[in-house]
């Protein structure tokens, strides 16, 4: 089993800045998009970073 890793789920407002930002243990880049996604519960926008690399930005 891999170790996970962690990530940085930063969520975005209507304005485009961060308004809050959350730490998660994910297995891989896949697992994080897929938390950043339950995050938003489809509303919304959050960027996910592993350290200094954007991963991607999940749109709710």
């Amino acid at each position: 089993m891999p170790t996970p890793t962690s990530f940085r789920i930063y969520v975005l407002g209507s304005n485009g800045k961060v308004q809050v930002g959350e730490n998660v243990l994910c297995a891989d880049d896949a697992a994080a998009l897929e938390a950043a996604r339950k995050i938003l519960a489809g509303v919304g926008k959050a960027e996910v970073w592993c350290g200094a690399r954007l991963v991607g930005l999940v749109t709710g």
